[in-house]
């Protein structure tokens, strides 16, 4: 009874696009991360290299995870997660910077 409740509720396209959405982006997320890892790994200093890739794969995974969910409801929560998580990495990455560079170490 529970399985059909919860059909009716999210509905037959709610259910295909969550499984008809896994191959295709995970064929393009995938080199996609890759790639930025490349350009990362040629274009930033040492100190944004680690927290760079980290945050690219993390956004990669989330989309990948949730992107049958992204819809109007949903999408503004990911975006409030995305830009305190970027937020985060960008703050504790100014400050290694900083404390390096007043221990002399840059």
């Amino acid at each position: 009874m529970r399985g059909t409740r919860a059909l009716a509720v999210g509905g037959l396209p709610t259910l295909l696009f969550w499984f008809g959405a896994g191959p295709g982006p995970n064929r393009l997320v995938g080199p996609t991360v890759g790639l930025a890892g490349l350009a990362v790994a040629r274009v930033l200093p040492r100190a944004w290299r680690t927290r760079v890739s980290v945050g690219a794969a993390a956004t990669g995974i989330l989309l990948l995870v949730a992107a049958p969910m992204l819809t109007r409801p949903h999408l503004s929560g990911a975006l409030t997660f995305l830009a305190l998580f970027w937020g985060m990495l960008l703050a504790s990455t100014v400050c290694e910077v900083a404390a390096r560079r007043r221990r002399g170490q840059y």
